[in-house]
């Protein structure tokens, strides 16, 4: 009797110094910290960057509780931006510095138009620092802007309610975007230009790299109805920048503007890029709403 009031005096004389060292040593559980990146293209141009600073600002007055950064995706644009003294951090870097800052859990809305390969790009930038040692802990991405069909339906509202009231019945109108050839990201273009058909039966989408091509979407036009017709050229673009400037507007001999003037047209800008207009804001917030929730 005695040996066994012995053994269990030990026992727990053994356990409960085990259990207190083992709570006493616990890791704290603390709350995550959430921050946002808006992975942009960029540009070189200072009334398109001007316009990608307004977007952050309306992305920050949204969320005023997280922390909002600015990120570029085009090496090019921000090595000429640098030269000038604008700095923007790669995505890879914005990710990196905001670990290192402490944060835990990052949202990153991709401020491309389609998922081709520039989304891709940035999909994989964010999922290859998810994880890391003493770094992020986890890292959503939102869609870029025309992700699905409801997308396109969406924009296509904004996109006519952002025409310059000026435009009379009948003026055409073309929204020309960047295109691509890459994945079923140039997809979104053609469903585009089936949405804004059902609305305006004088509105257009076409692009500078891919389909609808320029050459069909002239042929859809036809020639001008009379002297000096009207046309309107928008840019189906994040930022009125590079491309809007020279593809669209410039006055070298294969831009819009020289094109559709060599065919009778008169053309006028409806330069409201998509970073600008509040229908297509919208969708970019849904999106990142979605990237936010799914960090739960």
């Amino acid at each position: 009797m005695r040996f066994l009031s012995l053994f269990l005096a030990l026992a727990v004389y053994l356990l409960v110094p085990f259990s207190a060292h083992a709570s006493g040593h616990s890791e704290k559980v603390e709350e995550p910290r959430v921050a946002i990146v808006l992975a942009s293209f960029g540009s070189t141009v200072k009334e398109a960057r001007d316009t990608e600073a307004d977007f952050v600002l309306a992305v920050r007055k949204r969320y005023p509780e997280t922390h909002v950064v600015l990120a570029n995706t085009a090496r090019l644009v921000m090595t000429r931006n640098a030269e000038k003294g604008v700095r923007v951090p790669s995505l890879f870097r914005a990710l990196a510095d905001l670990a290192d800052e402490g944060y835990t859990h990052v949202a990153v809305q991709s401020l491309q138009l389609i998922p081709g390969a520039e989304f891709e790009g940035v999909r994989a930038v964010a999922k290859a620092q998810e994880g890391l040692p003493k770094g992020l802990s986890k890292v959503s991405v939102g869609a870029p802007l025309f992700a699905s069909n409801e997308d396109c339906e969406k924009a296509v509202d904004a996109l006519i309610a952002s025409l310059p009231k000026e435009r009379k019945p009948g003026e055409p109108v073309i929204f020309v975007g960047h295109g691509t050839h890459h994945g079923v990201g140039g997809l979104a273009y053609p469903a585009l230009q089936w949405h804004l058909a059902n609305r305006d039966a004088k509105a257009f989408v076409s692009t500078i790299e891919g389909t609808p091509a320029r050459d069909g979407t002239l042929a859809l036009l036809g020639e001008p109805a009379g002297k000096n017709g009207v046309i309107w050229v928008a840019p189906l673009l994040g930022l009125a920048g590079d491309h809007a400037v020279n593809d669209l507007y410039g006055d070298e001999d294969d831009s819009w503007k020289s094109v559709l003037g060599k065919q009778g047209w008169q053309v006028k800008k409806a330069a409201s890029p998509l970073f600008a207009i509040p229908g297509i804001r919208d969708i970019w917030f849904a999106h990142l709403d979605t990237a936010l929730e799914a960090l739960r």
